[in-house]
C-alpha cells in the first residue's frame, strides 16, 4: 500500500514512523530499510522539517547500532539543516515585515488622502459658521427688526 503512494511528505513522515517503531522494537535491518526510503522522499521532496525528523530517527538508529561516525555525520546534516531552516525563517520574516511595511505606508498615504476632504469641508463649515455669525451681528446693527427674527 505504501509504494503506491505518491512520494510526498506524508509518504515520508510514514516511512520515518515506522522506521522508529522498529527501532524500538529493535528490528534495526527493517528499520533502516524504513529510513532509507524517508530519506530517498525527503531528498525528492526537498521538505525541510521532513529531513530533520528523518534525522532524529537516524539519530536513534545510529545510537542503538553504536555507529558513532555515523551519528557524528547525520548530527552535523542536522545542525546545518537546522540553520538552512532558521535562514530561511528570518528571510520569509524579512520579506513579510518589508510587505506590512508597505501596506502600511499605502494605508497610510490613502488616510491622509481621505482626511483632505474632511479638513477641507469642516474649514468651509467653521468658514461659513463664522459668516453667519458676524453676519448676523451686521444685521443687528443695521436693522434691530430684522436682527430679533
Amino acid at each position: 500500500m505504501m509504494k503506491q503512494m505518491p512520494d510526498n511528505t506524508i509518504k515520508g513522515l510514514c516511512y520515518n514512523g515506522i522506521a522508529d517503531v522498529l527501532i524500538q522494537k529493535e528490528e534495526l535491518t527493517k528499520a533502516k530499510l524504513y529510513l532509507d526510503s524517508a530519506g530517498r522522499v525527503a531528498e525528492a521532496s526537498g521538505h525541510l522539517s521532513l529531513k530533520g525528523e528523518i534525522y532524529k530517527t537516524l539519530q536513534k538508529y545510529y545510537l542503538i547500532t553504536k555507529d558513532i561516525t555515523s551519528f557524528e555525520k547525520v548530527r552535523q546534516k542536522q545542525d546545518s539543516l537546522r540553520d538552512e531552516i532558521n535562514s530561511s525563517r528570518a528571510q520569509f520574516l524579512d520579506s513579510a515585515l518589508i510587505g506590512l511595511e508597505h501596506k502600511n505606508q499605502e494605508a497610510q498615504h490613502i488616510i491622509r488622502a481621505r482626511n483632505i476632504p474632511i479638513v477641507i469641508g469642516s474649514f468651509v463649515i467653521v468658514l461659513g459658521a463664522c459668516l453667519f455669525s458676524t453676519t448676523g451681528e451686521v444685521k443687528k446693527k443695521i436693522c434691530p427688526v430684522h436682527g430679533r427674527l
